[in-house]
Formats: C-alpha cells, structure tokens, sequence
C-alpha cells in the first residue's frame, strides 16, 4: 500500500483555527484514502483467524452472504441479509465491494440497496439450499445487479419481485424499494416467489420468478432487461412452462373431437443458469394435474439472437390449408425457445337426424416446454449446468434427485442427470429457424455440420436414505457435483461425495459425457464421526462446488463447530489440499467459538483466485457478523498452502482434532491440534491420503519437564500415537510427525550426536489401548524407522517416515545399523510412455538390490525394475509412465537378510496433451484458449496479419473478443518453447 500523505502540524498551528477548518475536508478524504486502501489481508494462503477480513461488523445480526465476482475490473461483489436495524424489523439487503487488489470500494459495513421500508430478503424455502441459487449478477461494467423480494402486503398478496442496480460507486439507480418488476394487480390474488438473476454477459441481466395463482397455472417467468441511463429496458423473455393439452373426446355425431385443455401445472421447484452465449437455460419440476401428465422434468430457454434473422413458417388455417408467415428477430432481442403452439381447425359433422353440428378442433403443435422425463414421484432439488465443447456445441447437462416406484415399492433416491448438445448458433437457434412441416410447433432439424453428443440419462451420485440436495458447477468442459448423503450401508454415517464430469471426444467424430471418477456413486471423500461427543465427532454442514470459465473447480465444507474447509479439485475428484481440503481458520478468538455458518465462494472467472465468504460469532456481542477470505493458487494443480505454524501444546496428552481418510485426495493431508492457550491451530501429523484408512485418531503427548531418557538414549520431547480405524494391510502408507525447533534444540542439547533432523529415527512400537503413553517403555516389539526425507517448516520441523502399521511413535537419535539413508527420490518423463525414476542414498551398508514400484492408483504398486546396490551415491532406471494417469513411484530397499524399507512415494502428471484448442468455435462474446499458458504472448491477428489484440497468457485463458467485428481471425500464441496459430470464426 503506499504511503499517506502527512499533513503538518506545526503549518496547521502556524495558520491557525480557521485554516484547520479549511483542511477539514482534505483530513476526511485522506482518513478515506487510507481507510479504503487496506488491501487483501494475505496472498500466500495462510489461513489464521487474523487474515479474516471484516465486511461488516454492524449491529443485529447479518446473515447468508454471498460472493458475486465483478467483471471486467476482477473485483468481488459481497451481499447479505441484514438486522441491524433491530431484531423485530423487518430484513434489509446491503452490498459491499472489493476491488480486484483487495480495496473496500464502498461504504464501511456496506451500502442497503434499496430504500424500502418492506421486508427485503434474497432467499426463499423451495427443498433447496440458498447457496445453489443465482440472486446477483456483474453489469459488466464494475457494478451489481441483484433480485429480490420485497414483502408488499397492500394488496394481501405477498411478495413482489425487485430488481436493483448498483453502480461501481455504491450509488443507487432506483429508489424506493428498487425497480418493480412483477406485482400483483389491485383486486387480483396471486403470489410472485423464488427470483433468481443471472447475467447476460452484455450488461443486462435475466431475472426469473414464479406467479403462483390458487385459480390457475404456476408460471415460471423469465425476463431479459438492461439498465440503460437509469431506465430498464425490456428485451424479451416470457413465461417458459406454458401446458396446453389436447384432448380427444367425441364429437355429437359420434366421431372424434380434439378439445383444448389447460390443465393446472404447479412448479415444485426450478433453477436458472447460463449457457455460454449469453442466454438463461431453465431446468423445472414440474406437476401437471391431466392424465398421465404426473411427475414432469421441463427444460426450456430464454435466448438472444446474436444477429438480424427472418424465419419463415408454415402454419395450417382454419379450413386445413396451410400458409406461411414471418417472425422477425432484432439482433440483442431476447425470445422463449420452446413456446406453446395451438392450431384451430375447423370441424364439422352431419348426425343421422340430419343435424349438422360445427365445431374448432384445437391441435397443440407444441408445448411451451421441453419434456426430458416422467416420474412417479416428484422431482427434487433440480438443477442445471453448461459444459463447453471444443467444436460447435454446449452440453446441456439437467439434474435431479429422482425416486420412482417400481412394482410397488418406492425406489432409493439417486442423482439422476440427462444431457444433450446445444447449438453454438450464429444468429437463432435452429428450434427457431424456418419451419415447412405444419404439423410441427417448431424445426427439429438441427443444421448440417453440427457436431453430435450422445444422449446422456444415468446416475452422477449414489442412492441415499432419503432425498438429498447437493451442488453442482460446471466450467469450461468440466462439471462437478458434492453431497453430504446417508447412504444405505452399514456405518449410518453421513458420507460427503464428490463426482467429477468432463467431454470426451468419440473415436472419428462427437462427443460424449464422460465420469473422470469411473464409478456412478461419485467417490467418497469424507465422513461424519457419530461419536456421541463433540471433541471426537466430525459434523458437516451442506458442501458446495465452484467453477470457473476454465473448469478449474473449488470444493468447501462447513465442519460444524470448527472452520471451513476449501480445496481446489483437479483430475478424478482428487483434492489438491488433501482430504477434505484445508481450514481456513481456528475455532476460537478471544476465547469464543467463531461459530462460522453458510461459507458462500465467489471465483474469479479465470485467474485463480477466489473469495469466501461467511456470518460467525465472533463479535463480544455474540451477533452474527460477515467476513471474507481471499484464496489463491487455485489453478495449480501441484501446489499446496503452506500450512499453519508448529507451536508447542499444553502438557500432557491431547487429542488432534478428528479426521477421516478415504484415499482419494493422493495428497498429504494436515491433521492438526488446537491449542486452547493461542486459539490456533497446528500440524501434529501428516499422513499421504492414498489408503482408506477410515477414522483416523491422532494423540499426541507433550513433555515439559527435563529431557526423557530411555536405554541410556534421550527422546523427543513429543511423542505420537495415531490408530485408523481401517488397518493398511500390509501396504506402505506415509506419514510425517511435526515437532517444534525448541524441541528438536532440546534433544540436540541432549545428544550432541544430533546434528539435524536427519540424524533421527523414530521407533514405532504397538499399542493395543488407543491411550497415549506419557513416556517410552520397552515392550520388545520396537521397529527403527530411518526416515525418508525431513524439512524445516515455520516453527519446527517434520520427519517423514514410510509404515505398513499405526501404533506409538517416538523419535530419537538413529543407530549406525540401519542399512540406508534416503536422501532422494525424483521422476522425470522421457516421452509419453516412460519416465526415469532416480534415487540417493547414503551410509549404505548390507543393502542387496532397490526395487522401483509404480502405481495408477497411490495403492496397487508393481515391480518395474530392479538395480544391484553397489555402493553409490545415486541411481536410477527407465520405467513405463502411462500417459492417461497420474503415476506414483517408490523405491523398496531390500537387505541381504531379506528386510527392506521403502522410499517415499513421489508423483509424475499425466502427459500432457499440449495442442491448443479454442472454444467455442464460432464464438460471439468470450473465446477460451486451452493450454494457453504453455506460451507467454497471445495475439490475434485478421487474415491480412494486422494485430488486433494482445495480451499476456499469464493473465487469463480467457479472451474478449466483442469488439471484434463478425469475421474469420487467427489466435497466434508464441512462447519460449515455440510458435502456434489458430483459427476462429466471430460470429
């Protein structure tokens, strides 16, 4: 931040009074200047209390905060609900604004959005958790569109829907209780809920609602509108479940008669998201009250032509001929994608009494919705998503939590999904190109060259006791879906699953939906503990995933009672920060649980970054107050926080905090201790997440007196004990154990034979009661570990150790027999089928052969090759390295009297498809650039060579490309490693 300018006192005194009151102002702009630049509080991810951001720390209590990402300037919007006015008043909505280096941009504890004296709230109670709907939306332009409603009770007919528009500044453009846009008519009833936004990408936005009429249909309503000089501007939309029946009845004469129905349709629930070109797709449950209508799954569209079109279509008249009529479409109009279509027709007939009866036979051509599915029973929790492709279509991927009744009994929920391409369309959707077939209420003909993607309808998440929410995202050509489940096993736990999506290209031509995890469960990534005692037990609060443009994605979980806990997720569900990801915080402050509720993670479209927000207690007044945390490095798929300080504990044993390890994450994953003395926390263990290894209990004993001695030999003032739940079997699980520099100082004190950490050993030794010892006894069954590797980190140091069973471990100098010392294992790829594996060692005694192991999995190791010790200081050897997967490599170290010991395992990435690949292509507005970052400089360039825009790679894989004119460009990328020219067409 820079410096303030200083005002001088002794000028003030010089000048006197009147000149101090003259400078008042430049004292309030500068208190100002130095208030608002406070940046992001860390960018290096150190994640204490003390690196949370207070965004409002007002009166009463402020709740459900949510994180809305500014564009194009990459700042984050903050809104929440508000008491500040007093329990018994009604809600407010206030906003607050980040720049992109971490500014407050607004008033301190926020802006209120609207000056309405009504109860004003975003959330709603639909089945569904809050955070998995979209309320607010960027202008494109630095500033906030939001929705929500507003408890008008003049008309005794509940809710009306508003919309507000806030500046960059923090200025209102509407007054009153914001801009109006569905309410009630004097002397009707009706009743407007459940508004969603969107953006449109162009600066406008779409809003969407529920009309709920006890006397008629429920209407879905969708909405384009744009603020344009203070006054919104409709662009199109309408209503997007329209159900017209026709029925077939007999006529006077005997025959047939076609009768119109509109029968009632209730909207259990709906959803909204984007579809990549500027639109708003619209997933709902649906109840339609005719027949054999039941239980419906609707799909439907509100879109924008992207340029000036003419469709013509061929309708029957009333007398059965047909004929032809226009619609024209302005480009930036917005229109329904399905609309109901009704055809009268006349008929007549003659009865044997030669009564000749007349009559309109009405022909529904189509629906104002698509139907994807009928069920038994209703649909929960729905929810939709885009995924790119790298040619000419979108995937539109529909969720649900579906049960059925099959031969009479009700089926056990699962996550059910359908998925289906979606044009990229260059300027309407071909549903609404010219139509020649009468009979057909909109073109079903989808255009020559349009890329195909196999029909998707299956399972994405497993079977639970009873229905279950979950979260889903989507980004780039990625998708992703998180659910805390009770599923029907023995354990009775509830389970946190996690499934991961991408498109795959089909051998010769298309695409297909594909599982990255391989399994239609999803994986389990975490567990609760029902442990009957808070201390020991593991509670969740509803998970949450994230995406970006990129399909970078970001998993975060509530652990009731303790901290929020982020990860970003790569290849495989696997979580980069270990299992369950990393807290972002202690439990404590000042002596009071934080009590953190409803993490909400707002993410940067393309860079990396991302911010969470939350309400907790923290404040002495025990209100509920919101705070933000900014992330980073979340699109680096080796990187790791650098974890929480080591720091001594209280005397005498103690428990770390709980933690279950499921061995899906293949990452080190933190088991940490809280110290009620500092309210921090701490790593005691780190154990590598490559094994279920179930529940996990770590104790830790602490030893504050003099130095402990057992066989003539002093040990470390820390000792471990740490008992899965779920035994290796046998297989080599790595663990470090942490331990402060004071009393690593202490022991080297002791031993002046010690002269690093790897000096140490650690004796491993059974333990049949869980307890922790307060010392070391000898019980005869003592196994010497020399360890693997070890590293200073803030605080102390850890020791790394390999081990194919869990009991007491205590550390002390090593003896001079242990037959080896690793000092280093490393892979490096020589091609896309193989990899060198090197290793070094020291004081290599009695050591017969080393043995490289290699895995897909981090669990099922294989012999690759073998090397005859010969007293070396290093080796290595040529193995097969797959290049679809991740592969892990260790070393077994075989004596010549058949003992052994492992290296650590280290990791080699897949190999890396390194073509560029634009999407989507046509493009309109953004253009996304794969493997972008392997060059330095982007630059697009016309087909004369004329440079038209350049920017660095390192800032984004994401483009601009509106003010490009429609036409055929080239994306030429160039790098130290050489050259690369792409074409695409801007539509």
């Amino acid at each position: 931040m820079p410096p303030a300018p200083m005002v001088s006192c002794h000028f003030l005194l010089k000048y006197g009074l009147s000149v101090m009151k003259a400078c008042l102002p430049l004292l309030i702009l500068l208190f100002i200047f130095i208030h608002v630049n406070a940046q992001w509080s860390n960018t290096s991810n150190i994640f204490t209390n003390e690196q949370h951001m207070p965004v409002c720390t007002a009166a009463g209590d402020q709740t459900q905060a949510v994180v809305v990402s500014s564009l194009p300037d990459g700042g984050y919007f903050v809104l929440w609900e508000d008491k500040r006015a007093g329990f018994s008043e009604p809600f407010s909505i206030y906003a607050q604004k980040y720049s992109a280096a971490g500014n407050r941009m607004w008033a301190v504890d926020g802006i209120k959005i609207s000056s309405g004296t009504n109860n004003q709230q975003f959330t709603f109670s639909s089945g569904q958790d809050y955070r998995n709907r979209k309320v607010a939306a960027s202008d494109n332009a630095g500033g906030l569109y939001l929705t929500y409603g507003d408890d008008s009770l003049t008309n005794g007919s509940g809710k009306r829907i508003c919309v507000q528009h806030v500046r960059p500044d923090g200025t209102l453009v509407f007054p009153g209780a914001g801009r109006i846009v569905a309410q009630t008519p004097s002397g009707q009833v009706s009743s407007f809920k459940w508004p969603q936004m969107i953006s449109d990408n162009q600066g406008g936005f779409y809003v969407s609602y529920v009309n709920s009429n006890v006397s008629f249909d429920d209407f879905v309503h969708v909405y384009n509108y744009k603020d344009e000089g203070g006054v919104l501007k409709l662009y199109g939309g309408g209503v997007v479940n329209y159900n017209p029946v026709s029925e077939l009845v007999s006529n006077p004469c005997g025959g047939p008669k076609i009768d119109l129905l509109n029968p009632t349709i209730t909207v259990i629930d709906y959803n909204i998201w984007p579809d990549l070109q500027g639109n708003c797709s619209v997933v709902m449950s649906l109840y339609g009250n005719k027949g054999t209508q039941g239980n419906m799954l609707g799909y439907n569209k509100v879109w924008k032509a992207k340029q000036d079109h003419v469709s013509t279509i061929t309708q029957f008249l009333a007398d059965m001929s047909s004929d032809t009529f226009n619609i024209t479409y302005k480009a930036g109009d917005a229109a329904v994608l399905y609309t109901h279509r009704i055809d009268p027709i006349n008929a007549r007939c003659s009865a044997p009494n030669n009564t000749f009866y007349v009559w309109i036979d009405y022909h529904v051509r189509s629906s104002g919705y698509r139907l994807l599915d009928k069920s038994d029973l209703p649909y929960y929790a729905v929810k939709g998503a885009t995924m790119g492709t790298p040619g000419n279509i979108n995937a539109e991927l529909i969720t649900c939590s579906r049960r059925s009744i099959v031969a009479g009994s009700t089926t056990e929920p699962v996550v059910f999904a359908i998925g289906f391409g979606d044009e990229i369309y260059t300027s309407v959707p071909y549903q609404r190109e010219s139509n020649a077939n009468p009979l057909l209420g909109y073109n079903t003909t989808p255009p020559a060259g349009m890329d195909q993607l196999d029909y998707f309808s299956d399972t994405l998440m497993g079977s639970g006791v009873t229905a279950y929410d979950y979260s889903l995202a989507a980004g780039g050509t990625q998708a992703y879906l998180t659910a805390l489940v009770q599923e029907k096993i023995t354990d009775n736990a509830l389970h946190v699953l996690l499934q991961h999506m991408d498109i795959a290209a089909k051998p010769g031509a298309g695409y297909f939906i594909n599982y990255q995890t391989g399994v239609k469960r999803g994986v389990m990534i975490g567990s609760e503990l029902n442990t009957g005692f808070g201390g020991t037990a593991i509670d969740y609060d509803f998970p949450l995933v994230t995406a970006n443009s990129t399909g970078n994605a970001l998993f975060s979980i509530n652990e009731l009672g303790r901290y929020t806990r982020v990860s970003p997720v790569f290849t495989k569900a696997e979580l980069a920060w270990g299992a369950m990801g990393t807290p972002l915080g202690s439990p404590m402050q000042d002596g009071s649980f934080l009590s953190v509720m409803n993490p909400f993670i707002g993410m940067h479209a393309s860079n990396g970054t991302a911010v969470a927000g939350w309400n907790d207690r923290r404040a002495p007044a025990g209100t509920q107050d919101v705070y933000i945390r900014h992330l980073d490095n979340l699109n680096v798929s080796s990187y790791a926080p650098p974890g929480n300080k080591v720091i001594p504990l209280p005397t005498g044993s103690l428990v770390a905090n709980p933690f279950v390890l499921s061995g899906v994450s293949k990452k080190y994953s933190m088991i940490e201790a809280f110290s009620p003395g500092t309210g921090m926390l701490t790593p005691v263990v780190g154990i590598l997440d490559n094994i279920n290894l179930g529940s996990v209990p770590v104790g830790v004993f602490e030893n504050t007196g003099g130095i402990r001695v057992a066989g003539g030999k002093p040990y470390l003032d820390r000792n471990f004990t740490i008992t899965p739940q779920i035994g290796p079997a046998g297989s080599p699980v790595s663990v470090r154990l942490y331990f402060t520099a004071a009393q690593f100082e202490t022991l080297k004190m002791a031993d002046p034979g010690i002269t690093d950490p790897g000096s140490l050993a650690v004796l491993k030794q059974s333990n049949a009661t869980g307890l922790v010892p307060s010392s070391y006894v000898s019980g005869g069954s003592e196994t010497e570990l020399r360890p693997v590797d070890w590293k200073s980190v803030d605080g102390g140091y850890y020791v790394e150790i390999v081990v194919d069973g869990f009991s007491n471990f205590f550390i002390q100098k090593a003896s001079a027999t242990l037959p080896v010392t690793w000092l280093g294992v490393q892979a490096e790829r020589q091609d896309a089928r193989q990899a060198w594996v090197s290793w070094q060692v020291g004081d290599e005694v009695n050591v017969k052969n080393y043995v490289v192991q290699q895995s897909t999995n981090g669990v099922d190791f294989t012999d690759q090759c073998v090397v005859v010790a010969g007293g070396l200081p290093s080796y290595r050897c040529l193995v097969p390295a797959p290049a679809t997967s991740l592969n892990y490599y260790r070393v077994k170290q075989t004596d010549v009297d058949g003992r052994f010991t492992y290296s650590k395992t280290v990791t080699l990435e897949a190999w890396a498809d390194e073509s560029v690949i634009l999407y989507p292509n046509p493009a309109h507005d953004l253009l996304y650039v794969r493997n972008a970052n392997r060059y330095q400089l982007l630059r697009i360039t016309d087909l004369r060579g004329r440079v038209l825009l350049q920017q660095s790679t390192a800032l984004s894989a994401e483009v601009d490309i509106r003010k490009l004119v429609p036409g055929v460009y080239i994306v030429q990328l160039t790098g130290d490693k050489g050259n690369c020219s792409v074409m695409f067409l801007k539509e």
